[in-house]
């Protein structure tokens, strides 16, 4: 379904998501933070991501969780102590923030879904061909890689099943020896593709010098009235930012509430106008694609 923010001019995605994944850096209020972690996951749903990156969706929690236990384990701040694992203090705080670093972890990685679902391949060479043709290429080919490369090697291991070579089955040698002859079988396979197109690319002149190109990307209204809504949501959260508004800090001893202040409450209200823009746009495509089929 090519609807929602595929329509949008791609200048318009790249500084909406670049600014949606800047404030779940800056703002770590529990709030904010969950906030963008819950409008993440239903634009994704919405784009329908998240059906078809079960297996990604569960190595970016992964990372997260393993994001949450570094933190206590290398950090021993706050007034605290749960208990102690090796004579070493285990403190409420180090945890809260662990769980407060993990959660913008794994929310950056959901927007970041969101943008590879968007901003394709064309997009991204319109976005960055002008300034750097080959870089753009690269940058490309690489957000193609990694699902191509895990499609890839289930189709190896299909393979090679019929042969014997199955990393999952045998002793702990063979399974070795199986799964790293998969690896070298796929690496082989990527490294000859990209040589073929490299040799392509490069038979067509590609990046050596100015060239003209058509793109069917036109700047209209919808462009503008999207842009002008994140904008001002946008410096809305900034202003606060700057002024210290919605500040949460763990160390050295956690706050007694959660409760917000008057411009705290502004704030949120900019934050959370900003993540629903596109939320609307897309909800109100997805209404109208499942009342026609």
């Amino acid at each position: 379904m090519n609807s929602g923010m595929r329509f949008i001019h791609p200048v318009a995605c790249l500084c909406y998501y670049i600014g949606a994944i800047s404030l779940v850096f800056l703002f770590k209020h529990p709030y904010f933070i969950l906030t963008s972690l819950v409008a993440g996951l239903l634009l994704n749903y919405l784009q329908g991501n998240l059906a078809a990156r079960k297996k990604l969706l569960f190595f970016f929690l992964m990372m997260s969780f393993i994001t949450f236990l570094i933190n206590p384990l290398t950090s021993h701040r706050g007034t605290h102590i749960l208990f102690y694992w090796l004579d070493q203090p285990m403190t409420l705080e180090s945890m809260v923030f662990g769980v407060i670093a993990a959660a913008s972890l794994f929310g950056s990685l959901i927007w970041f879904l969101s943008i590879q679902q968007v901003l394709g391949p064309e997009k991204i060479l319109h976005l960055f061909g002008s300034l750097s043709s080959k870089g753009a290429l690269l940058l490309s080919m690489a957000m193609r890689s990694f699902p191509l490369l895990a499609q890839r090697f289930q189709q190896i291991a299909i393979v090679q099943r019929t042969k014997g070579v199955n990393p999952l089955k045998g002793s702990i040698r063979k399974r070795f020896r199986d799964g790293m002859k998969l690896v070298q079988i796929m690496l082989t396979w990527t490294l000859e593709e990209g040589l073929q197109t490299a040799d392509s690319m490069k038979a067509r002149g590609y990046g050596s010098g100015p060239r003209s190109a058509f793109w069917p990307y036109i700047w209209r209204k919808q462009d503008t009235l999207f842009t002008s809504l994140f904008m001002v949501a946008g410096i809305g959260c900034m202003i606060g930012w700057f002024s210290g508004l919605a500040e949460f800090e763990v160390y050295p001893t956690l706050p007694e509430s959660l409760s917000f202040r008057l411009s705290d409450g502004l704030i949120y209200v900019c934050y959370l106008s900003y993540l629903v823009v596109p939320l609307l746009m897309e909800g109100r495509d997805w209404i109208k694609w499942r009342s026609l089929n």
